[in-house]
């Protein structure tokens, strides 16, 4: 059974799991494999994860399947958005609709908050996270440069109308 469950400081050790494994996953091929490296050390760090969750504008879910996390969001309620911050799957459960169901997790989220646009960033070598947002209907609407260890790469800045 699948349920989602909000995240906090009990759950930093899975969720200092989560980000380092999907992350590396997801970017080992893509990225410059020390910029991988000295960003998940750095970002997903236990001091940097627990002031992640001890700030009031950080929202973490995890998606569970039988009571282990498969991936989690995190979100921040913006004035007029709700901006999905990161959006973490486990590569053993991609592809099995977990994805979809963030998204509909998000847009469930921002309707109840009063939002009406969902908003999210992606490294522009992230051809299949692209590919999956805009079939979820974002579309990009800005760009801007973000450090990744110490290289410079492209943010896609992507938004979706409720």
């Amino acid at each position: 059974m699948e349920c989602f469950r909000s995240c906090d400081v009990a759950d930093l050790t899975e969720l200092q799991m989560i980000s380092r494994t999907a992350y590396s996953d997801a970017f080992h091929h893509l990225l410059d494999r020390s910029d991988v490296e000295v960003y998940v050390m750095s970002k997903y760090s236990s001091e940097n994860l627990k002031k992640e969750l001890e700030d009031s504008a950080n929202h973490f879910l995890f998606l569970e399947e039988d009571g282990s996390a498969v991936g989690y969001m995190k979100y921040i309620l913006e004035q007029n958005a709700l901006e999905i911050d990161r959006l973490y799957i486990l590569n053993d459960f991609k592809g099995r609709g977990a994805g979809s169901k963030f998204m509909k997790k998000a847009e469930t989220l921002a309707a109840s908050h009063g939002k009406k646009v969902l908003t999210l960033g992606v490294l522009e070598k992230n051809l299949p996270a692209i590919a999956f947002y805009k079939k979820k209907g974002f579309t990009q609407y800005s760009e801007e440069p973000v450090i990744v260890g110490h290289s410079e790469y492209r943010l896609l800045l992507m938004k979706k109308e409720l």
